[in-house]
């Protein structure tokens, strides 16, 4: 992670009542498209009791990615937790954060805490792109989060890897906002989207769009 205090300016924050979400999941698609739309006895009973004790201890199953609607009980709730209320968001638009515009590429967003406590942050944000018709949910990555501590004046960040949309590559999607949700938190934060259009992948069970954990 980059710890720094930040460098970009607040693209369009304002906060929201409520937000509703779904789901991530199918790639884009070939074409350039525009996004819009009986009682055993005892020896018999105490031998059936071993045999479901075994069969109860099958391996674990791999779980599905979380969506934003989970977001606020992603971790464990603590009276120093990080509320949108107590930071400023923004994405990292200086030189050196640009991202590409072919191949999968990134983008940072950088949390900074305003207050003049430290406060901490330990989770994914829950991240939707959104512009005209479309919504997406964006998937999450499988790394473990990390708790990381915000003191007064400082940022920490998160990252945002997607692929652009270039021509032949499938649907196009330009997002016009990202609405952000800290873990443990409620409040929607909306940042203007800086960047180009997003190869549109909604439907896919492994996007190439997603996003990482607080600290990333």
């Amino acid at each position: 992670m980059r710890s720094r205090t930040l460098p970009a300016t607040v693209l369009g924050l304002t906060a929201a009542a409520a937000l509703t979400l779904t789901a991530c999941g199918g790639d884009g698609g070939g074409s350039d498209n525009v996004a819009g739309s009986a009682s055993p006895s005892a020896s018999a009973s105490a031998s059936t009791a071993a045999s479901a004790s075994a069969s109860s201890a099958t391996t674990p199953t791999a779980s599905t990615p979380t969506t934003t609607a989970d977001n606020a009980a992603s971790t464990t709730a603590s009276s120093s937790r990080c509320r949108a209320s107590d930071v400023t968001i923004a994405f990292a638009t200086g030189d050196d954060a640009k991202p590409g515009t072919t191949g999968q590429t990134k983008t940072y967003v950088e949390i900074t805490n305003k207050t003049k406590k430290t406060c901490t942050l330990k989770g994914f944000p829950g991240l939707d792109l959104k512009g005209g018709s479309v919504d997406w949910p964006l998937a999450r990555t499988g790394q473990t989060p990390q708790k990381v501590d915000a003191e007064p004046g400082v940022s920490v960040e998160f990252t945002i890897t997607y692929l652009p949309w270039t021509k032949g590559s499938g649907t196009r999607f330009q997002p016009t906002t990202a609405v952000v949700i800290l873990p443990d938190d409620t409040t929607p934060t909306t940042l203007t989207w800086p960047w180009g259009p997003v190869l549109l992948q909604d439907g896919a069970t492994h996007p190439g769009t997603y996003v990482g954990p607080i600290g990333s």
